[in-house]
């Protein structure tokens, strides 16, 4: 709990108050045994009875973990000290709230991933029990938290960060709404996946209008096969699913293969090993496959990803499905040739996935002569993806994001 300097600082302005050197090391050890109770998971009734005889040693009124520290002159709180035994009761009065943190820390389960989604608007206090004198926050229904611990096994409470409230971690009942984000170990084939063995929880989802991609990279195969009537034309593709923070990329095995990636011939990487089934509807799904996309996509992000090859893949598809199946695809679709806004763009992701969906999605566009067209669409995702992904969820679990380019035309098949 303390670090080597602090210790002996603090012996020493002992010693220098009175306290004779037995009584520091005394204290020391009972101070000791206390946080070792703490970080060992004793109850914190035990904690609470070595805290009591660590204040009993200096004659010091007891204050334990869980009691609120007097906030009164020296003269009421040691109306019969001298000044060397007040400085030496404030100094054991600040050890036991230091041991009262400890013992809350100690209490929760190891810090989570994920977010927690509210459903009701219930109360999240300081203390589980309440009575803390600190005003309770109140949920807002369907906003995400981030998840930082659980109160035991099973869990009857979870500790969430709250924005804008001081202090900003409480603790709210379970059944208020739901975590996203359990975690799962990694399987490996082909290259292998990140090397923490989770699944990646915070994620962003790249999908591309083809055919405005291609009217910057006409010697692209797949863009010289385009045509009016291919899926491609009408319907979102599939760029990639990206692991965050942006420095997630090549792990494990895939780290030798950095050097490969940056060539321009990305044929030269290692294919990844997906099904017959996985592969078809890759194929149709991402037409940069000709290109050899799928390739890059796995080296540089899927290996850190928590999955198999086939695995990331068909998880990323899911999610591809669920927008193209969306509202959001049926804009674009209806809007060929002429202009969509961000707010447009925006709104019916709100309208497919529940308010706030579309503050975590930003619009890519590039110029293309005197017009601006939309080229990309970059979600954010938190939480485990999984097969069937609950995509409302885990757009809600994410982080708002600027809209980016205020809109531009969505571009028809063919080179314009």
């Amino acid at each position: 709990m303390f670090g080597e300097t602090v210790e002996d600082e603090e012996d020493a302005a002992l010693v220098r108050a009175g306290v004779g050197a037995k009584d520091v090391e005394q204290r020391a050890g009972r101070a000791v045994e206390a946080e070792a109770m703490v970080e060992h998971g004793r109850n914190s009734r035990k904690v609470r009875r070595s805290l009591r005889r660590l204040l009993r040693s200096a004659q010091a009124p007891v204050f334990v973990a869980g009691d609120a520290l007097p906030n009164r002159r020296d003269s009421e709180m040691f109306p019969v000290c001298s000044d060397k035994e007040k400085s030496r009761m404030k100094w054991v009065l600040a050890l036991a709230a230091m041991f009262a943190a400890s013992g809350q820390a100690g209490a929760q389960q190891a810090s989570g991933e994920g977010y927690f989604i509210a459903k009701r608007a219930c109360e999240a206090t300081q203390s589980i029990r309440g009575g803390d004198g600190v005003q309770p926050a109140t949920l807002t229904v369907d906003r995400a938290y981030r998840f930082v611990a659980e109160n035991k096994q099973p869990a009857s409470h979870y500790l969430i960060e709250i924005p804008d409230v001081s202090p900003n971690r409480r603790w709210v009942e379970r059944d208020c709404g739901e975590r996203v984000a359990s975690v799962g170990a990694a399987a490996s084939t082909g290259a292998k996946s990140s090397s923490d063995s989770t699944v990646s929880t915070r994620n962003i989802l790249a999908i591309s209008w083809q055919p405005a991609f291609c009217e910057g990279q006409s010697n692209k195969p797949e863009c010289r096969s385009q045509t009016a009537d291919r899926a491609d034309a009408s319907r979102f593709s599939l760029h990639g699913l990206w692991p965050q923070p942006r420095s997630k990329q090549y792990c494990g095995a895939a780290a030798g293969l950095k050097d490969k990636d940056k060539s321009p011939a990305w044929q030269s990487l290692p294919a990844p090993e997906l099904s017959a089934e996985t592969r078809r509807r890759l194929e149709a799904a991402m037409p940069g496959t000709q290109s050899f996309l799928d390739r890059h996509e796995w080296a540089r992000h899927g290996t850190c990803y928590g999955r198999n090859a086939d695995g990331y893949f068909t998880e990323t598809l899911a999610l591809l499905d669920a927008v193209n199946a969306s509202p959001v695809a049926k804009l674009f679709a209806d809007r060929v040739g002429k202009d969509v806004t961000a707010e447009e763009i925006r709104g019916a992701f709100d309208q497919a996935f529940g308010n706030g969906a579309g503050e975590r999605v930003r619009i890519a566009c590039r110029n293309d002569g005197d017009r601006r067209l939309v080229t990309e669409l970059t979600i954010g995702l938190g939480g485990e993806v999984g097969a069937t992904p609950d995509l409302p969820a885990l757009l809600r679990a994410a982080r708002p994001t600027k809209a980016g380019c205020p809109g531009g035309v969505v571009d028809a098949a063919g080179l314009q």
